[in-house]
């Protein structure tokens, strides 16, 4: 198997398989950049069980989420919703809105709990 195959088969870079093959004595072919390494199972097997690279787990104490940090949860939070009025109907609900004194938001709430009653 050549460092290509390898790198398919594990979903790894090219460039990370060549290194390590490099490092642990994959047999190859050619020379300077036209090496060509020929993997058999045991190099496979070996690179398989490799560390894993990246950052280190939080396992080890450090890192994570500290109690108390980040902006606090917001109870009854509040989710933009969005209604279609032409332009007749929205003058008409800010009008009305106005004569009670009202937000177009409270106008519009007050009816709907006003119905509900």
């Amino acid at each position: 198997m050549t460092s290509n195959d390898i790198a398919k088969m594990t979903g790894v870079a090219l460039r990370t398989v060549n290194k390590w093959a490099e490092k642990n004595g994959v047999e190859y072919t050619g020379e300077g950049k036209r090496k060509t390494y020929q993997w058999d199972e045991s190099a496979l097997n070996d690179f398989q069980k490799r560390a894993p690279r990246g950052r280190p787990s939080t396992k080890q104490g450090r890192g994570g989420k500290r109690p108390g940090a980040g902006r606090p949860a917001v109870n009854n939070k509040r989710i933009h919703r969005g209604m279609a009025f032409n332009d007749h109907e929205w003058e008409l609900i800010k009008a009305n809105a106005a004569k009670c004194g009202l937000s177009v938001r409270e106008y519009i709430f007050s009816l709907v709990e006003k119905d509900g009653q």
